[in-house]
């Protein structure tokens, strides 16, 4: 795929969501200005150098590759599955499941790299107290690849997957992404600001699959009937 067909994908995903990416932008900017370096600062003065290792233990939940290890499976499963028109509702349940999980973590974590490479803003562990927000040229490369925060996208964009599926679990899914998203900045990880794009990510991404899901089902069902 081109440069320009990527760019054209990109734009499309987005232009739904100016409105929402618009409003975002502003408040994330009034965070940087005004809130992520003194919260920061202030864990620091605090002595909060370190989260636990139970925290440390639930931020796990923010790594990608535990929900592939279910998601590319069960795409395949299902698909084959319903293929085979054996226990057909089970199938379209793991296939259902299985795209969403492994299409909002591969456009999510394609988006958070390329927003964490091109702000290039340098972690709050490796901020002078100088009132500096610690922004690189683009690419620069660790540490300054603080926002947004792939773990609390991977948290949040789970939580809302794993809602659509079980919705009456949506407390406890939204709950544990929200301690593995305080995990990230009690550990110097992260400033509120990389959270709160990371949740709109999550949010825009989780939405926009499920979308792209409900026009593909019926040509899918078609094809893998054959």
């Amino acid at each position: 795929m081109t440069k320009r067909s990527l760019a054209a994908a990109a734009a499309a995903l987005l232009r739904p969501y100016g409105i929402e990416i618009a409003v975002v932008s502003v408040v994330a900017l009034l965070l940087i200005r005004y809130v992520d370096l003194p919260l920061a600062l202030r864990l620091s003065s605090t002595g909060v150098t370190d989260s636990g290792a139970l925290l440390e233990a639930v931020s796990q939940l923010g790594r990608g590759e535990y929900y592939l290890a279910f998601g590319i499976p069960g795409l395949l499963l299902g698909g084959w599955m319903v293929h085979r028109q054996r226990t057909g509702r089970h199938g379209w349940t793991l296939l259902h499941a299985g795209a969403l999980i492994t299409g909002t973590l591969a456009v999510g974590h394609l988006l958070v790299f390329l927003l964490k490479q091109t702000v290039a803003r340098l972690r709050p562990l490796e901020l002078m107290e100088d009132g500096s927000h610690g922004f690189a040229d683009p690419f620069s490369g660790e540490p300054f690849t603080s926002l947004p925060s792939s773990h609390a996208f991977t948290a949040f964009a789970m939580a809302a997957v794993l809602s659509r599926l079980r919705p009456e679990l949506r407390a406890v899914f939204f709950g544990l992404a929200l301690v593995v998203a305080v995990q990230r900045m009690m550990a110097h990880h992260h400033f509120l600001s990389d959270i709160f794009i990371s949740l709109f990510l999550a949010l825009m991404v989780s939405e926009a699959v499920q979308a792209a899901w409900a026009r593909s089902a019926p040509l899918l069902a078609r094809r893998l009937s054959l």
